[in-house]
């Protein structure tokens, strides 16, 4: 088949190059010039890493990931509330922390292995029937294929066109994160609950990573993040007076959801934060569009043109169940964690250190673990 890939993050790559090795004919297309390696961390877990190993560098990402075993949770006071421990279950259910630059250029690397990207590139004009897509490329030319990827992110002009804006959730809260050299523990990610805000320090291989989240969007005028951090323990204070580059503005994302109603409308299909971006709570926004390029790449590996729509229907029925279990925990943790009235934030410190963790263990666990493999009933 002819498969036209537009968006070289995460998923695009993986499922075109996933797809060429398939013996399909694949273009991948990328708007920007050049790889766009930016980002944190990510929170790597096997399931993703299902993907990496078909992808061919899952050892690589191994020896640069730093195993996640414990998330210690403290009050903004640094008195202890409780702690979720995942040791119980074995190295091999853990979670890697890796930068995601790191992730990002192992992808592209490998996906270019496989295939050249067009950088520069995008899709200026498409329109599809029940047989093929035609499309008009940025630069004038033509193309005609028998299924497009989306791949482009949660700002999809694709998924915008087809189902409108209602399918972009904002949540009124923004993530900040930077790279720290103060001294960070092995294995264990601390959390700090403070009144509102949420402040983490995460181990890498290359140092520490700090992120702060607050419950208002980085537009508010009302934030000032050197007043936020003054609320917190002196851990968090440390960490934002010994941040790397402290000339250069702080990374922030403001948080939000997507969800579409399908995942594909007749010969067009989106794949990661198209369909589902995710809050970083769980730090699987990633991991979920590796699974997604691995699980498309599965049932489109043997398909002739004229089985696409039967077999985007089985990928979104393997899928959706997934995705929506992911996203409610999501969801739910969130809420619980950040909650934007101050009385909730102080009813959660309260609640806390009385509540046995151990479901919530199990239930990260199966998360982490994912779906069945696509070609399993």
């Amino acid at each position: 088949m002819r498969i036209l890939v537009v968006g070289a993050g995460i998923a695009g790559p993986t499922v075109a190059a996933l797809l060429h090795r398939a013996g399909h004919e694949v273009t991948i297309v990328e708007k920007n010039q050049s790889p766009m390696h930016i980002g944190f961390g990510v929170l790597m877990w096997p399931s993703g890493l299902a993907a990496l190993d078909a992808l061919g560098i899952g050892n690589t990402i191994r020896s640069l990931g730093e195993p996640i075993n414990t998330l210690n949770l403290h009050d903004d006071k640094n008195h202890p509330l409780n702690q979720l421990s995942l040791e119980r279950f074995g190295k091999d259910t853990w979670p890697l922390q890796i930068a995601r630059a790191d992730l990002h250029r192992l992808i592209i690397e490998a996906g270019e292995r496989e295939l050249s990207i067009r950088y520069g590139i995008t899709v200026a004009a498409w329109k599809q029937d029940v047989d093929k897509v035609e499309v008009e490329f940025s630069d004038g030319t033509p193309g005609m294929f028998d299924l497009l990827i989306d791949a482009t992110g949660s700002h999809s002009t694709f998924r915008t066109e087809l189902f409108g804006e209602e399918t972009f959730h904002s949540l009124q809260r923004t993530i900040y994160m930077w790279w720290t050299d103060m001294p960070v523990a092995k294995n264990i990610l601390n959390a700090f609950l403070g009144i509102p805000a949420l402040f983490a320090t995460m181990p890498h291989k290359q140092g520490g990573m700090s992120l702060l989240m607050v419950p208002h969007t980085s537009t508010d005028p009302a934030i000032n993040i050197d007043t936020v951090i003054a609320t917190l323990p002196a851990a968090a204070q440390k960490s934002y007076q010994m941040r790397r580059n402290p000339e250069v503005s702080l990374f922030h994302l403001d948080l939000a959801e997507t969800h579409a109603p399908s995942w594909s409308k007749g010969r067009l299909i989106g794949i990661g934060d198209v369909e589902h971006a995710i809050i970083p709570i769980l730090g699987v926004g990633s991991v979920l569009a590796l699974e997604d390029a691995l699980a498309l790449s599965e049932v489109l590996a043997k398909a002739q043109p004229e089985e696409v729509l039967h077999v985007l229907g089985i990928f979104s029925k393997r899928r959706t169940p997934r995705v929506q279990k992911v996203q409610r925990l999501a969801h739910i943790l969130t809420r619980f964690l950040l909650p934007i009235s101050p009385f909730y934030a102080r009813l959660r410190n309260f609640i806390l250190p009385i509540v046995p963790l151990s479901f919530l263990e199990d239930k990260i666990i199966q998360m982490g673990q994912g779906s069945k493999p696509a070609g399993e009933e």
